[in-house]
Protein backbone atom coordinates (compact mmCIF):
# COMPACT_ATOMS: atom_id res chain seq x y z
CA UNK A 1 0.00 0.00 0.00
CA UNK A 2 1.70 3.47 -0.82
CA UNK A 3 0.77 6.33 1.07
CA UNK A 4 0.27 9.90 -0.71
CA UNK A 5 2.20 12.59 0.99
CA UNK A 6 -1.33 14.16 2.00
CA UNK A 7 -1.78 10.99 4.17
CA UNK A 8 2.05 11.56 5.87
CA UNK A 9 0.93 15.45 6.73
CA UNK A 10 -2.05 14.88 8.52
CA UNK A 11 -0.52 15.53 11.98
CA UNK A 12 2.24 17.32 13.76
CA UNK A 13 5.92 15.74 13.62
CA UNK A 14 7.26 14.72 17.18
CA UNK A 15 9.87 17.35 16.59
CA UNK A 16 7.17 20.59 16.40
CA UNK A 17 5.22 19.01 19.30
CA UNK A 18 8.11 19.28 21.58
CA UNK A 19 8.58 22.77 20.36
CA UNK A 20 5.51 23.63 20.67
CA UNK A 21 5.62 22.35 24.81
CA UNK A 22 8.87 23.80 25.06
CA UNK A 23 7.77 27.56 24.25
CA UNK A 24 4.49 26.70 26.28
CA UNK A 25 6.81 25.73 29.63
CA UNK A 26 9.16 28.98 29.11
CA UNK A 27 5.95 30.98 28.91
CA UNK A 28 4.35 29.46 31.73
CA UNK A 29 7.77 29.67 34.14
CA UNK A 30 7.23 33.88 32.87
CA UNK A 31 3.98 34.10 34.21
CA UNK A 32 4.65 31.99 37.36
CA UNK A 33 7.46 34.45 38.26
CA UNK A 34 5.67 37.40 37.35
CA UNK A 35 2.17 36.38 39.37
CA UNK A 36 4.79 35.69 42.14
CA UNK A 37 5.63 39.25 41.82
CA UNK A 38 2.50 40.70 41.93
CA UNK A 39 1.46 38.73 44.85
CA UNK A 40 4.63 40.12 46.76
CA UNK A 41 3.74 43.48 45.63
CA UNK A 42 0.32 43.34 46.98
CA UNK A 43 1.36 42.26 50.46
CA UNK A 44 4.36 44.81 50.34
CA UNK A 45 1.77 47.44 50.09
CA UNK A 46 -0.24 46.10 53.35
CA UNK A 47 2.44 47.88 54.88
CA UNK A 48 2.49 50.96 53.79
CA UNK A 49 -1.20 52.13 53.46
CA UNK A 50 -1.89 50.77 57.42
CA UNK A 51 1.17 53.17 58.43
CA UNK A 52 0.18 55.70 56.28
CA UNK A 53 -3.25 55.39 58.27
CA UNK A 54 -2.12 54.54 61.51
CA UNK A 55 0.76 57.66 61.39
CA UNK A 56 -2.52 60.24 60.59
CA UNK A 57 -4.17 58.97 63.38
CA UNK A 58 -1.18 59.66 65.82
CA UNK A 59 -0.23 63.03 64.19
CA UNK A 60 -4.32 63.49 65.22
CA UNK A 61 -4.38 61.68 68.48
CA UNK A 62 -1.06 64.10 69.54
CA UNK A 63 -2.71 67.25 68.66
CA UNK A 64 -5.82 66.88 70.75
CA UNK A 65 -3.91 64.37 73.08
CA UNK A 66 -4.11 64.28 77.10
CA UNK A 67 -0.55 65.43 78.48
CA UNK A 68 0.36 62.01 78.93
CA UNK A 69 2.39 59.90 77.00
CA UNK A 70 0.28 56.77 74.87
CA UNK A 71 2.37 53.73 74.06
CA UNK A 72 1.08 51.47 71.99
CA UNK A 73 3.05 47.71 71.45
CA UNK A 74 3.59 45.76 69.19
CA UNK A 75 -0.06 44.72 67.55
CA UNK A 76 -0.47 41.85 66.80
CA UNK A 77 2.64 40.65 68.58
CA UNK A 78 5.67 40.76 66.82
CA UNK A 79 6.36 37.01 68.30
CA UNK A 80 3.11 35.56 66.38
CA UNK A 81 4.86 37.70 62.93
CA UNK A 82 4.51 35.00 60.03
CA UNK A 83 4.17 35.52 56.47
CA UNK A 84 0.46 34.70 56.90
CA UNK A 85 -2.51 36.67 57.56
CA UNK A 86 -3.10 37.10 61.72
CA UNK A 87 -6.13 38.86 63.76
CA UNK A 88 -5.95 42.14 65.38
CA UNK A 89 -5.00 41.58 69.01
CA UNK A 90 -3.17 38.45 68.24
CA UNK A 91 -1.13 37.58 71.39
CA UNK A 92 -0.99 40.88 73.29
CA UNK A 93 -2.41 42.21 76.68
CA UNK A 94 -5.63 44.02 78.02
CA UNK A 95 -3.16 46.95 78.82
CA UNK A 96 -1.80 46.97 75.01
CA UNK A 97 -5.83 46.75 73.71
CA UNK A 98 -6.87 49.30 75.70
CA UNK A 99 -3.66 51.61 74.40
CA UNK A 100 -4.55 50.76 70.66
CA UNK A 101 -8.99 51.44 71.32
CA UNK A 102 -7.75 54.94 73.25
CA UNK A 103 -5.93 55.68 70.00
CA UNK A 104 -9.05 54.49 67.87
CA UNK A 105 -7.22 53.26 64.88
CA UNK A 106 -7.31 49.67 63.70
CA UNK A 107 -6.43 48.08 59.81
CA UNK A 108 -9.61 46.62 58.16
CA UNK A 109 -9.70 42.66 58.16
CA UNK A 110 -6.47 40.32 59.33
CA UNK A 111 -2.79 42.03 58.68
CA UNK A 112 0.43 40.29 57.62
CA UNK A 113 2.59 43.17 59.80
CA UNK A 114 2.97 43.85 63.57
CA UNK A 115 2.47 47.87 64.23
CA UNK A 116 3.68 50.31 67.30
CA UNK A 117 3.20 53.79 68.11
CA UNK A 118 4.76 56.10 70.71
CA UNK A 119 3.12 59.50 71.32
CA UNK A 120 6.13 60.61 74.04
CA UNK A 121 4.09 63.14 75.08
CA UNK A 122 6.69 66.25 74.26
CA UNK A 123 5.75 68.67 71.81
CA UNK A 124 5.84 67.25 68.29
CA UNK A 125 7.50 63.82 69.60
CA UNK A 126 6.16 60.86 68.57
CA UNK A 127 6.17 58.06 65.58
CA UNK A 128 4.30 54.81 64.36
CA UNK A 129 6.17 51.83 63.52
CA UNK A 130 6.21 48.48 61.29
CA UNK A 131 7.45 45.12 60.71
CA UNK A 132 6.86 42.55 58.41
CA UNK A 133 8.56 39.04 57.56
CA UNK A 134 6.34 38.38 53.99
CA UNK A 135 8.95 35.98 52.38
CA UNK A 136 9.62 34.03 55.80
CA UNK A 137 13.16 33.68 55.56
CA UNK A 138 12.84 35.22 59.66
CA UNK A 139 14.56 38.78 58.51
CA UNK A 140 12.10 41.63 58.75
CA UNK A 141 11.48 44.75 56.82
CA UNK A 142 10.24 47.64 59.21
CA UNK A 143 9.33 51.16 58.51
CA UNK A 144 9.68 54.01 61.07
CA UNK A 145 7.03 57.60 60.41
CA UNK A 146 8.64 60.29 62.57
CA UNK A 147 6.72 63.13 64.02
CA UNK A 148 8.15 66.97 63.53
CA UNK A 149 10.28 66.82 66.81
CA UNK A 150 12.31 63.41 65.74
CA UNK A 151 15.15 62.83 63.68
CA UNK A 152 15.70 65.91 62.74
CA UNK A 153 11.73 66.83 62.04
CA UNK A 154 9.47 66.61 59.42
CA UNK A 155 7.41 63.38 58.68
CA UNK A 156 10.18 61.15 57.74
CA UNK A 157 9.53 57.92 56.36
CA UNK A 158 12.51 55.01 57.35
CA UNK A 159 12.31 52.30 55.44
CA UNK A 160 15.28 50.08 56.71
CA UNK A 161 16.08 46.56 54.53
CA UNK A 162 13.26 46.81 52.11
CA UNK A 163 14.38 44.23 49.99
CA UNK A 164 14.03 41.69 53.18
CA UNK A 165 9.81 42.21 52.70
Amino acid sequence: MVRSVQDRRAGFSIVELMLAVAILGVLAALAVTQFREYQMDARRAELATNMSGLYDTVTIFHLHRDPEPLIGDWNPSRGSMTRDPRDWNTDVTAHQMEAWAKLGWRPDGQVRCSYLFEDLGRAEEYYARGACDLDGDGREAEQWWFGPGLRGGGDKIVDTNPKEY
